[in-house]
């Protein structure tokens, strides 16, 4: 029968400590990138993104600040639980 690739695995291929590594580590930079491109944006063009939120959302400047920055350290925290920190510890393995 023939492999079909998925990922960096081939169906059948019997899961790796380095293939399960790179997973995270990818997944990790993958992510990275997105919490950069929301800084980014959120840097850029914080001002209007809060003006519209404002106003679809009917919230004061504050509140929604505090919603929108929450989110992104909700997310880096996630990220770093979810990525990095399994990474790190399956580079200790190795």
């Amino acid at each position: 029968s023939k492999e079909i690739p998925i990922g960096c695995c081939f169906v059948g291929e019997i899961l790796t400590l380095e293939n399960l590594r790179d997973f995270f580590m990818w997944g990790a930079v993958l992510n990275l990138g997105l919490l950069i491109y929301y800084f980014l944006i959120m840097l850029f063009f914080g001002k209007w993104i809060i003006y519209l939120l404002q106003k679809v959302t009917k919230l004061s400047e504050s509140t929604t600040n505090a919603i929108v920055y929450s989110a992104m350290t909700f997310y880096k925290i996630l990220w770093l639980a979810c990525f990095v920190i399994p990474y790190i510890s399956l580079s200790l393995i190795k």
